[in-house]
C-alpha cells in the first residue's frame, strides 16, 4: 500500500503541481479519496459535468478524445498522470474519456482541496498556468490535431 508520503511524492512528479511545495501537496493527499478501477472502468467521460481529478497511483489509463467526430485512442498513461487536469483548474467538465487499462489505483482530488493549493502562492499559480498553455499546444503539435 503507498504511504501519504509517497502519494505527496507522486503529486510532487506532476508539471501540473511543480510549483507547490511537498508538504502542501501531503496535505492535499492526506484530503483525498482513494479509488481503485477494475480493467475497463471508466474514471472520467467527455462530456460529462465534473471538477474532480484522479492521480493515477498504480497500473495504466487509456486516455480517449474526439477527433474529426470520432472517438481516438491518445496515450495510454501511468502512475503519476493527472487525469482531469483541465477541470480541476477550469470546473467546467471533462474532454477526454480516461479508461483503466488493468487494475488501477488512484487518489481523487477535490477542485477545492486542489485550488487551495495556489491560495497565497502566486509562484506556484504562475507555473500551473504556463504549464497548462505549453500542455495544449504540445498536445496539438504531437498529435496533429485540434481537439474538439
Amino acid at each position: 500500500m503507498i504511504t501519504n508520503a509517497e502519494e505527496g511524492q507522486i503529486l510532487s512528479s506532476c508539471p501540473l503541481l511543480g510549483g507547490v511545495e511537498l508538504h502542501r501537496l501531503q496535505q492535499l493527499a492526506f484530503a483525498s479519496d482513494r479509488f481503485v478501477f477494475a480493467d475497463g472502468a471508466t474514471l472520467l467521460e467527455r462530456a460529462d459535468e465534473g471538477a474532480d481529478g484522479f492521480l493515477i497511483l498504480s497500473g495504466e489509463v487509456e486516455l480517449w478524445g474526439q477527433v474529426e467526430g470520432e472517438p481516438r485512442l491518445l496515450a495510454t498513461l501511468g502512475a503519476g498522470f493527472l487525469a482531469g487536469e483541465g477541470a480541476l483548474v477550469r470546473g467546467d467538465g471533462y474532454r477526454m474519456t480516461v479508461r483503466a487499462k488493468g487494475r488501477v489505483e488512484t487518489l481523487r482530488l477535490r477542485r477545492p482541496a486542489f485550488l487551495a493549493l495556489f491560495d497565497g502562492d502566486p509562484d506556484a499559480m504562475d507555473g500551473m498556468l504556463r504549464y497548462l498553455g505549453q500542455r495544449k499546444e504540445q498536445l496539438k503539435s504531437e498529435l496533429g490535431i485540434e481537439l474538439e
